[in-house]
């Protein structure tokens, strides 16, 4: 009687792991234990199209290291930090949050938020402070979390202090990264581009 307990308890289980591993191979979200190593809650989709992969939803950088998104080591070796200008902002620019809402598909994206993340380690700014969604062609997200926010254009930086917006840079900077983060910090942002 115990042998025949012990064989349908264990039946159960392997039944119970076959399920489970089966649900998840179809499945085009990443993986739970990907996300917790990522020490982020991620919620993004891949999808396939016929230039590659593009992201849908909350991502973090390291969503960004895909090797079809090579785009975004090149343009981080490419962009030349100005150190001067990091260093003015460094301290101050810990007491904001930052959301950037993206593209994988938009050049200017390619450009800007490489850039942007190459600033924020020479600045030491932790990451944990950065939310960062990808959006697809026509702007939108999953969560529609960017209509909350009027954001019409990609790349968008916005710069939270208390939960208030300070200040953001729309498509591309002003003047540059670190003059427009500089200026949004010290309470003088600039008018972004496309201002509504």
């Amino acid at each position: 009687m115990d042998k025949i307990l012990v064989l349908a308890i264990l039946s159960g289980v392997i039944a119970a792991c076959n399920s489970t591993v089966g649900n998840k191979t179809h499945e085009k979200t990443i993986p739970a234990t990907e996300i917790e190593m990522q020490n982020e809650k991620n919620e993004f989709t891949e999808i396939e199209t016929p230039d590659g992969i593009m992201l849908l939803g909350k991502i973090n950088r390291k969503a960004l290291d895909n090797p079809q998104f090579n785009w975004y080591q090149q343009e981080a070796d490419f962009h030349q930090l100005n150190t001067e200008l990091i260093n003015s902002f460094k301290k101050d620019l810990k007491d904001f949050e930052v959301e950037i809402f993206m593209g994988t598909w938009c050049s200017d994206s390619h450009r800007d938020v490489p850039a942007f993340f190459k600033i924020a380690q020479a600045a030491d700014y932790p990451e944990s402070k950065i939310k960062m969604y990808a959006l697809d062609e026509n702007k939108n997200s999953p969560s529609g979390i960017e209509k909350d926010r009027n954001v019409y254009y990609v790349p968008t930086f916005i710069f939270l202090k208390d939960g208030n917006e300070m200040g953001r840079i729309v498509e591309s900077p002003i003047n540059s990264l670190e003059e427009d983060i500089r200026d949004i910090v010290a309470g003088h942002p600039q008018t972004p581009n496309y201002a509504q």
